[in-house]
This record gives C-alpha cells, structure tokens and sequence, in this order.
C-alpha cells in the first residue's frame, strides 16, 4: 500500500511567510516545537478507536498519517475517487491553552506562523512551517484563516489563484473540483490537552480517506465544479458530518475541520500512530 502524509493537514510552501513570537517567557513555559500540516489516507475508522468524550484530534491512538497519496479513495457508497490536487492556503496560524474560543484571550497572547503558506496535502515529504516559541506547555485549540492565495508557487495548479481550497479528482470518469474563496477561519479543540515541551514535533493531519468515506458524490454524473456559488445541492449528503447539510460543498468544508486531528509526533518520522504520545 503506498503511503500519503492539516494535520488542516503532504505539505507547506510559504509565499513570503513570517513567524511571529511571543514577547517575554520562560523557556520551561514557552516551548520551541515544530509544526507541520499533512493529509492522511488513514481509513475512516476513528468512530471504533476513541470515547465519544475526546475530541477527534486528541485521541490516544491516532490513525497513522503518511506521506504519500493513497492507492484508492471512496465515496459514502463506497464508489473509488480518484484524488489528483488537494491544496489549501492558510495564514496566522495560532496555538493556544484554552479549548473555548476567546476564553481568556488577551492581545499578544499567542504565537502565529503568519504566512500565506500555500499547502500541498498530497506531496511524498511534507514540509514544515519552521520552529516557532509557542506560549503554553499545554495546546488545546489551533486556530488559523484560509487565504485566497494572490500568488503561487511554481508547484501549485493555476486554478488555485484568489482560493484558499482547490482540490481535484474524478468519479466514475467523471472529473470534480472543489474549490473555496471564502477565507474562513478554521479551528481544532479539545478538552485534554497535547503536552507540549523544548522541540516537539506537532502534526496536524486531514483525514482525506475519512472526509470522503462520509460523503456521497453518486450525483455527480458529469464533470462538475463545486464552490461557494455552485454547492452541489444533493438530498443527504454527509449525514456523519452534517445531519442537516444539503449540499457537497458544506459537507466538504465541514468535514475539513471534523475529520483533522492534532498531536505530538514524537519519533519525528511524520505520522501519528499508536507509539507517538499524545495527552
């Protein structure tokens, strides 16, 4: 089987990107991690592995994320997708102790990686984002902005100028896109918090065979562009991700932010399994 390696999440070219740090600290109280964001071909078995309690990104044992694109992908009806281009471009990327958005936030009390990266899901060595001196030994939400990329690299597909999503594949022969220029912001939280310390390596991995496994394409029946403008309406699409969606293009936009996880990829071999700790 080949191997495909956020997480939202393969990995990142930065378009004239900085890091940004926090003033003052300990080094005891502000660690200096790693952090990278991958694309997974992990099957969609997240449900049997983890109580109902702990949020989908801090599980104990997490589905392996690899580096390579996967053989094969499904549909809800179990029908392959075939997956050419998965990119997403994301900026100010934050790290945070609290699980509640806004809980005890003040100015400066964060750590960004400011970007734009542009971000390659499906590449065979990921790239990391750098080193960045987080405020907090204990992470519990990330938070960052997709960004409508004004500028590309050499690498990235055309059709991903002014998106912030382009991916790419085909269905029963017939060719899909799903793009986005909405620039969103996109969050991961849970309560039990990733233990952080000096040279960590954080993942953040999406789940693209879980994403796809909850999602039903069998009405795309020609070659079909999806995004904010044309959704896709379709009758229960995505009901494990949205009970209530109505079309393609929320189940998609949706499932980016529940079917990513987050941990500390502790050997450094870039994938999240069973040996790696996460709290």
């Amino acid at each position: 089987m080949k191997r495909i390696l956020l997480v939202l999440l393969p990995l990142m070219v930065g378009l004239g990107g900085c890091q940004k740090t926090s003033e003052g600290g300990t080094t005891t109280g502000n660690p200096l991690i790693n952090f990278k964001i991958t694309g997974s071909s992990s099957a969609a078995t997240v449900a049997f592995h983890r109580p109902n309690f702990v949020s989908p990104w801090l599980y104990e044992i997490l589905k392996p994320a690899m580096a390579l694109p996967p053989p094969s992908l499904v549909d809800s009806n179990g029908v392959t997708i075939n997956l050419s281009e998965a990119w997403m471009v994301v900026r100010s990327v934050e790290f945070k102790p609290s699980e509640t958005p806004d809980a005890g936030e003040v100015d400066g009390d964060s750590v960004s990686y400011e970007g734009p990266y542009v971000v390659n899901l499906l590449t065979a060595t990921p790239e990391s984002l750098g080193q960045v001196r987080v405020p907090t030994s204990t992470l519990r939400r990330i938070k960052m902005k997709l960004h409508n990329a004004d500028s590309l690299p050499n690498t990235a597909p055309p059709a991903l100028l002014n998106k912030s999503i382009y991916w790419k594949g085909s269905i029963s022969g017939h060719d899909f896109t799903i793009s986005s220029r909405e620039g969103y912001e996109f969050e991961l939280a849970g309560p039990n918090g990733v233990t952080l310390s000096d040279n960590s390596n954080v993942l953040m991995s999406i789940q693209i065979a879980n994403l796809f496994k909850k999602m039903n394409f069998s009405g795309i029946t020609s070659t079909t562009d999806i995004d904010e403008n044309n959704r896709f309406p379709t009758a229960n699409p995505c009901p494990s991700i949205d009970s209530s969606a109505t079309d393609l293009y929320t189940c998609f936009t949706k499932g980016l932010k529940s079917e990513s996880n987050l941990g500390r990829d502790d050997n450094g071999d870039d994938e999240l399994s069973g040996d790696d700790s996460v709290k």
